[in-house]
């Protein structure tokens, strides 16, 4: 039973709020296909995110949610994965943290530390 979700969230900008559409189509590939690997199938779904940025304030920007479907067992086994995607994706589009949700509950994944 795959009863757990697994969603990372691409930004919309670079630089906090520069407009970044081809740097998130590159970037929503990916993680589509790694999240693919690891779980068996992902699926992305566009829609507007807004969120405080510690220097610019509050931002609004496009993202791209991709969600996989997954078990307790390989959540857990493909876990540091995910982070380090999203770490990935954190330094190609500079951004002060990327989402990510493992089981419904959401992460932030900065440059700094894993997750918090």
């Amino acid at each position: 039973m795959l009863n757990k979700v697994v969603r990372v969230y691409v930004p919309g900008t670079i630089d906090a709020n520069k407009s970044a559409e081809n740097i998130q189509a590159q970037w929503t590939q990916t993680t589509l296909e790694r999240l693919a690997v690891l779980f068996g199938g992902a699926t992305a779904i566009k829609a507007e995110g807004a969120w405080v940025s510690d220097t610019e304030g509050l931002i609004v920007e496009p993202v791209v949610l991709i969600s996989s479907f997954c078990d307790e067992k390989s959540l857990e086994k493909h876990r540091q994965e995910v982070i380090s995607l999203a770490q990935e994706i954190a330094v190609a589009m500079t951004q002060e943290c990327v989402s990510v949700e493992f089981g419904g509950i959401m992460e932030f994944v900065s440059l700094q530390k894993e997750a918090a």
